[in-house]
């Protein structure tokens, strides 16, 4: 038994490590396989065992994640200060609201609240407007800084997998750059399905395989202790149509076409430190190191952000 146990962990921090399950496939067919006595037939199955591992992994890392605003305010500082696109994500997002007027919403995962703070003037008073998010103190927070805008909020800690409200009962569900972080990102589709009303609309922002492509290469080529992978996302521009046809008869995808032109280590630092928490002294002082000098080699980077949404009819 030591041995499989061993075996595993080597597939598993090797797939972890390499993102790829190739490498592992040596250990994985344990057809016939004899150790202290015994004989275990195909009882090792390292890529069904290490999702297993790895979902419980991330989620809780995603829950410490966004268990406040703090890391999501720190990232927000970067795109608004770096963004090429000066037109605005969440005014450009608005703008594919073709909603009715008396339209009952449902926001799932809604942060900050920033579609609707950055919109305030342009939010009609007959929409029935409900935030939810997992996290109660980014929901308390959300709802402290939406006071100030003269509508009728109402808020709602809910678990997209399993959405608390009646069949078709909203006219429009939207789920900005949050599907990627759900366990299980066809039940949440589902659920979601099933409170939209026929003939209404989901909108779910994400991002592409291109996303920030320019800072993961910079990070593989730097061997810096800290995490990569900004470009893989279980649900993408590359392949969420994929999981919404499944239950939505029309589904549409639309690029907002920007970039990031960052000319300072430090906001791009706190960046990178904001998603590798657990990092110690030394580890810090080495990425910080690492990128001032790299703009006092090269000025600036330049950053694809690969990002839109997804309208999908039901």
């Amino acid at each position: 038994m030591p041995k499989i146990t061993l075996l595993f962990f080597v597939n598993y921090f090797y797939i972890r490590e390499t993102g790829t399950v190739e490498g592992a496939e040596v250990y994985e067919p344990f057809s016939s396989y004899s150790c202290l006595g015994f004989e275990y037939k195909n009882i090792i199955k390292i890529k069904s065992i290490l999702n297993a591992v790895d979902t419980n992994i991330n989620q809780k890392l995603i829950k410490k994640q966004y268990q406040n605003p703090s890391h999501l305010n720190t990232r927000r500082n970067l795109q608004e200060r770096f963004s090429t696109n000066r037109y605005g994500w969440w005014r450009w997002i608005f703008d594919h609201f073709n909603f009715p007027p008396n339209c009952k919403i449902l926001e799932l995962g809604s942060g900050l609240g920033l579609l609707w703070l950055e919109n305030e003037k342009r939010i009609p008073k007959s929409w029935d407007i409900t935030l939810t998010d997992f996290s109660t103190p980014m929901l308390d927070k959300t709802k402290q800084d939406l006071s100030k805008i003269k509508h009728n909020f109402k808020f709602k800690i809910v678990d997209i997998q399993d959405i608390p409200y009646s069949d078709e009962e909203f006219d429009a569900v939207i789920a900005n750059h949050m599907l990627y972080l759900v366990p299980d990102i066809e039940k949440a589709i589902a659920e979601a399905a099933r409170v939209t009303k026929p003939g209404g609309i989901i909108i779910a922002s994400t991002n592409g395989s291109s996303y920030m492509k320019e800072l993961e290469d910079l990070l593989e080529k730097s061997n810096l202790p800290v995490h990569r992978g900004y470009n893989k996302y279980t649900f993408s521009l590359d392949n969420g149509k994929a999981f919404l046809v499944k239950y939505f008869s029309k589904v549409e995808v639309f690029r907002y076409e920007d970039a990031l032109l960052v000319t300072e280590a430090e906001p791009l630092v706190a960046h990178i430190l904001s998603t590798n928490e657990g990092l110690n002294e030394k580890q810090i002082k080495e990425v910080n190191s690492y990128f001032k000098q790299y703009f006092v080699e090269h000025q600036k980077l330049l950053i694809t952000k690969d990002i839109g949404l997804f309208i999908a009819q039901k």
